[in-house]
């Protein structure tokens, strides 16, 4: 999104908000208008770079659907899943683990009735997980266990194509990853991750690009742990292979000047590097 979209999106975004509020409706299709209305800031806040705002409009939104609805309520969920993205994008992984826990916690009491092999457990699931993975100090074997469960539950409703599949195909591979297991599983998790994302954004989208970019980050990452040139090259090759598909997307998608661009284009230069030096 160039800078000109961003000051449009801004000026719908400050009419929007102010107007859902004052709209003439009240009960939960008030609170939905208005949830609309910062998840939309949230969105715009994200593709901008600025965490801390996301964060903010990602709270407001927590708390209006919280005191509306049951802790276990969909939207609540929805909207607990944008406050730990955003959390973690901001590096606060403390509160993360906090609102992870809290909703996992909501999700598993049978006394609210929840369906366990839903959505809402999924999700739950999955953002526990990944905050897990996130921490230096993290329990992997923990991690797995609720990558998998994620996983499974959304390929028994959706099946193997949804977007939510592909997203917990790279969970359980950046997972499998982080416990050193670099065999079979790990690199067809990458690749449906991949394939998944293509046939429901298509080969230019933005989440296209940002799980091929992440890819090829981490096959640097395995690159450098490699002792033997050979495998260490391999890794590298692969690395560059996701990367430089990646900055194809974004120099369709992004200016040049765009933070995702820009970082790409680092990462890139450094896997060049790294592979003239093999």
């Amino acid at each position: 999104m160039v800078r000109s979209q961003y000051d449009v999106s801004e000026g719908h975004c400050q009419r929007c908000l102010p107007y859902s509020r004052r709209m003439g409706i009240e009960g939960e299709k008030k609170t939905f208008a208005i949830f609309n209305a910062l998840s939309t800031y949230v969105t715009l806040r994200q593709q901008q770079s600025d965490d801390t705002g996301a964060v903010a409009f990602a709270e407001a939104a927590y708390n209006l659907v919280v005191d509306t609805y049951d802790p276990v309520h969909l939207q609540v969920q929805e909207a607990a899943g944008w406050l730990i993205d955003c959390l973690i994008k901001l590096d606060d992984l403390s509160n993360a683990e906090r609102f992870s826990e809290q909703t996992y916690a909501n999700l598993r009491d049978i006394k609210n009735g929840i369906d366990q092999k839903g959505e809402e457990v999924a999700m739950g699931t999955y953002n526990l997980a990944d905050v897990i993975l996130l921490q230096d100090d993290g329990d992997l074997i923990k991690a797995e266990e609720l990558g998998r469960e994620s996983l499974r539950i959304r390929i028994q409703l959706h099946g193997t194509n949804n977007h939510t599949v592909g997203v917990s195909y790279l969970l359980l591979a950046r997972v499998l990853v982080k416990q050193m297991k670099f065999g079979d599983e790990t690199k067809e998790l990458f690749e449906r991750s991949v394939a998944v994302t293509i046939r429901n954004e298509g080969p230019d989208g933005v989440n296209t690009a940002a799980v091929t970019l992440e890819i090829g980050q981490i096959y640097l990452q395995l690159a450098m742990t490699q002792s033997i040139p050979s495998t260490k090259k391999t890794q590298l090759l692969l690395s560059k292979s996701y990367m430089e598909e990646g900055m194809r997307i974004e120099r369709k998608i992004h200016d040049p000047n765009h933070p995702n661009r820009v970082a790409a284009a680092s990462i890139l230069s450094e896997v060049l590097r790294k592979l003239s030096e093999v």
